[in-house]
């Protein structure tokens, strides 16, 4: 075979090993995409699924909560001991619940409203109140408890009847503890919700009654919309069944709770979660993503099954484009290789046979023959220049080799620290939010842990023994001492997502402003303040002001036996300022020089100096976003001098310059 066929079959033969290896590449991604997705898909259906479980969970611990209100279950143990002191208890709830159940259902008697107009169902129909403004929905529709027998003695409206131990949620939630029914359509709330049945009990656990929450659905809905929102794809289809298969919510036009066909039930059966690619006509083909409920904590959950649908067309979308230009790329790539080949072969092969002439010539001792190929590429220069180009090549080789190592290395260190510092930020970002909302949250709970306590100590002040009103006295001081930690953390948490731009700041006002508040301090310490001339410098004056009263305020309380004595300076020290506070106090221990700027560190018993232990650490916090350092300079007994720095370049210079020049 002649050499240009030769050439012209390699080149057709690299193409169509390209062409392979991309089609395959291709099909490859595919299965890649359609498993990645599919995961995805699976854990974006779990995730929600346990967000439905824990909403049900946090309603029902919150109602469990009220429960064990003492003012709730004084109701209920009056209304047993009325009941008690009837002659025929179970007639007088059947006269009542047949009366009740006559009227028409717009109706309301006088019983009626006596009993929708006590104080304890306006404090049911004040929670439900407090839980529609706080979710934007009215997350309670209907709430009411009864005695142990069975009779309503609170409800937020008219229930459907009065009795209600006939009812087998009220058996289950007094047997059980806790009962929440599969979703239905509840007559005297008019929508659809579940059921969230608790029995109340005494502190020494006696049954004193059950309490029934209509928990609205909406929430559970508003959690699957959220899912739908975040969802890239537009063909995302979300759909809600009970475990009988009944339908809850559709992304499409559904009719509620209607049964869904058997053959489709039947393949989501199996309780784990699953994808897989379903042709239904032609060669329209979904990926179908289940997930079953299986509840949260001590909730088990009632069994839901939330199934997610994709079109694959919009999901291998990029794929099927990308074959169609890999074909058509590929078709012009071997037109052109075939013609470049066969160009080349031809110009190759025509210098190979002077080539080859004149090694013939050379072989029957014609040393002085030559060939002359007139052209500037290397088969002219092919004879002469071989030794030497590969000794130039071996160098250079070597060369870009050990270059390339060096650039390699030096991208993935770059790279190494990018991707950390990234983390870093995030990680800080997310334990700032962290900090802010358990601390903002724990607001609420603590409040109304303190106002029951101190309900406590005034109703049985009289009533109790010295130990139990001392007991009292230390529940309110954990809980001031709890709403102490909270406000510092929350004070911790802001200092970078509260922060006020930097302005020009004189240092002489703000230590003015700071003296003034810590007034009633240094009076009582004696203490004698005295600082030099401070500098104007570009800080938040907020936070600036907040370091001096925590650093002064500390010098104050923490003195010896002499009377307090702080002084405030500050020096320029090249690029930045140095401020020092300097006391006779008490000193602080070599080793615990850094400890103390950590959060909740404390060095001596509250019985001794009182605080948080969150002062320093948010002093510390304050410098680092001022781009600054702090530390100190003490010995035990000799006082202590707190240095930090506010860089000057940073603050009056670059992108903050006209803003300077404008303050001034």
């Amino acid at each position: 075979m002649k050499l240009t066929y030769k050439f012209l079959l390699l080149f057709l033969f690299i193409t169509l090993s390209i062409l392979m290896v991309g089609f395959f590449s291709v099909n490859k991604s595919k299965e890649i995409l359609q498993d990645s997705i599919g995961k995805n898909s699976v854990m974006l259906a779990r995730a929600t699924i346990d967000k439905i479980d824990e909403k049900i969970f946090n309603r029902a611990e919150e109602l469990q909560v009220y429960t064990k209100s003492l003012i709730l279950q004084e109701v209920i143990q009056k209304s047993n001991k009325e009941f008690e002191k009837l002659d025929n208890i179970q007639n007088y709830i059947n006269e009542k619940d047949r009366a009740w159940t006559s009227v028409p259902k717009e109706a309301v008697t006088f019983f009626m409203k006596q009993l929708v107009n006590s104080d304890s169902s306006k404090q049911l129909r004040e929670m439900t109140r407090f839980y529609k403004e706080r979710y934007y929905y009215n997350v309670f529709p209907e709430i009411f408890v009864t005695n142990k027998y069975g009779a309503n003695i609170a409800q937020t409206g008219k229930t459907t009847d009065y009795r209600q131990d006939d009812e087998q949620w009220w058996q289950t939630a007094k047997e059980a503890g806790v009962y929440i029914t599969d979703i239905g359509y509840d007559k005297s709330a008019g929508v659809y919700s579940i059921n969230i049945c608790l029995r109340i009990d005494d502190k020494v656990g006696n049954f004193l009654g059950v309490m029934k929450a209509v928990f609205n659905i909406k929430g559970i809905v508003h959690v699957i919309k959220e899912s739908e929102d975040n969802s890239k794809y537009k063909t995302a289809n979300f759909e809600l069944l009970t475990r009988a298969g009944n339908v809850i919510y559709d992304t499409s036009t559904f009719e509620f709770l209607k049964n869904v066909p058997e053959e489709k039930l039947a393949y989501f059966t199996h309780e784990y979660d699953d994808y897989t690619i379903f042709k239904k006509t032609g060669k329209e083909e979904k990926l179908i993503v289940h997930a079953h409920s299986s509840g949260y904590k001590s909730f088990k959950g009632l069994k839901w099954i939330l199934i997610l649908e994709y079109e694959t067309n919009e999901l291998f979308a990029p794929v099927y484009q990308l074959q169609k230009d890999l074909l058509a790329a590929f078709l012009v790539v071997i037109m052109f290789a075939a013609l470049l080949g066969f160009l080349g072969s031809r110009y190759i092969v025509k210098s190979i046979r002077k080539l080859q002439e004149v090694a013939i010539k050379i072989g029957k001792g014609d040393l002085d023959t030559s060939v002359i190929i007139r052209s500037n590429d290397e088969i002219g220069h092919l004879s002469r220049a071989f030794a030497e180009m590969t000794r130039e090549l071996k160098q250079k080789t070597t060369s870009v080799d050990n270059l390339n190592e060096e650039i390699t290395e030096r991208k993935l260190a770059e790279e190494k620290l990018a991707r950390r510092t990234g983390e870093l930020a995030r990680s800080n970002a997310e334990l700032q939010q962290f900090a802010y909302i358990a601390s903002h949250d724990l607001q609420e709970p603590l409040r109304m842990v303190t106002s029951y306590v101190q309900l406590l100590a005034q109703r049985y002040k009289d009533r109790l023994d010295t130990d139990a009103n001392e007991f009292i006295h230390f529940a309110v001081d954990g809980t001031e001492r709890m709403q102490r930690l909270i406000n510092g953390l929350l004070m911790y948490s802001r200092v970078e997502s509260r922060g006020k731009p930097f302005t020009l700041t004189d240092c002489e006002t703000v230590l003015k402003h700071v003296l003034i508040n810590l007034q009633t301090s240094i009076e009582e310490n004696k203490a004698v303040i005295t600082h030099d001339p401070l500098p104007k410098v570009v800080t938040d004056d907020i936070q600036l002001s907040q370091l001096f009263q925590n650093l002064i305020g500390n010098a104050v309380k923490f003195h010896g036996k002499d009377a307090p004595r702080v002084h405030v300076s500050a020096g320029n020290d090249g690029d930045k300022w140095v401020f020092s506070v300097r006391d006779n106090g008490i000193g602080i221990e070599e080793k615990y020089k850094e400890k103390i700027f950590q959060i909740f560190q404390r060095l001596h018993s509250r019985s001794e100096y009182s605080g948080t232990g969150i002062g320093l650490a948010v002093c510390k916090k304050i410098v680092e976003r001022h781009g600054g350092q702090i530390w100190i300079d003490s010995e035990s007994g000799k006082g202590t001098v707190f240095y930090f720095t506010v860089p000057i370049n940073k603050a009056n210079k670059g992108k903050n310059e006209e803003k300077v020049k404008a303050a001034l």
